[in-house]
């Protein structure tokens, strides 16, 4: 599984998104982009819309692994540039498209028919897996990720997914519901950051613009700045 996910290397695709934060609670159709051609540095674009075709909110990871998020109606612009409510920039796009993506540094520890675990110095990650017919085969179902942030703060993600897509030889999800903890800490029962990804269409491996991934300047110079932790 881990082996196919690195044949994605780029997706464009179109999606229901619904988003809450402590800062932000949004819900609409959206368009999104990622590429991962360098997996140490994915990129993503995520441009919510109404059907009318204006821009509500506009939510891009750059080069620089920093997200913006663009509050076109509350004319606001947040910043985060490394954990967004437990959840690692730098994971973000792979735990939406739900790719089963190892840490860099992670062994593998307990395993099982029904998943298994990756330790990555004192960060645990679990991954279960599930069979799918007609086939059967594997899909990643859930991942959990237990982390220390920066400053020793315990966080948390969970990322469910369901309704799988045929895709070569393995499936990919069309409904992912992500939530985050922050530093609230691991065993927090409410989550700090919810978004669900409800995908219309998946397309593999399309050419996209480097520009795509570019936070836009203009009339947002004029927006009010809010950097998040």
């Amino acid at each position: 599984m881990t082996a196919k996910a690195a044949e994605i290397r780029t997706e464009r695709g179109r999606a229901w998104l619904s988003a809450r934060t402590p800062e932000q609670k949004i819900s609409f159709p959206a368009v999104i982009a990622v590429d991962r051609t360098d997996p140490g540095v994915p990129l993503l674009r995520i441009e919510a819309m109404d059907p009318f075709g204006a821009t509500h909110d506009l939510l891009i990871l750059d080069q620089h692994s920093q997200l913006t998020w663009i509050d076109y109606d509350q004319r606001v612009v947040y910043r985060v540039r490394r954990d967004w409510h437990g959840v690692p920039l730098a994971r973000l796009p792979e735990l939406l498209l739900g790719l089963a993506v190892l840490p860099k540094d992670g062994k593998v520890g307990a395993a099982g028919p029904d998943g298994f675990e990756a330790r990555a110095g004192r960060n645990l990650f679990r991954y279960a897996l599930e069979w799918i017919d007609p086939g059967p085969r594997l899909a990643l179902g859930e991942v959990e990720g237990r982390l220390e942030d920066a400053k020793g703060r315990a966080q948390r993600y969970l990322v469910h997914y369901s309704h799988f897509l045929d895709k070569d030889d393995f499936y990919l999800p069309r409904d992912v519901s992500l939530a985050g903890f922050g530093a609230a800490g691991k065993d927090a029962e409410h989550p700090s950051l919810e978004l669900d990804v409800a995908w219309r269409e998946r397309r593999w491996n399309e050419p996209v613009p480097m520009q795509v991934f570019a936070v836009p300047h203009g009339t947002v110079e004029t927006f009010s700045k809010r950097d998040l932790e």
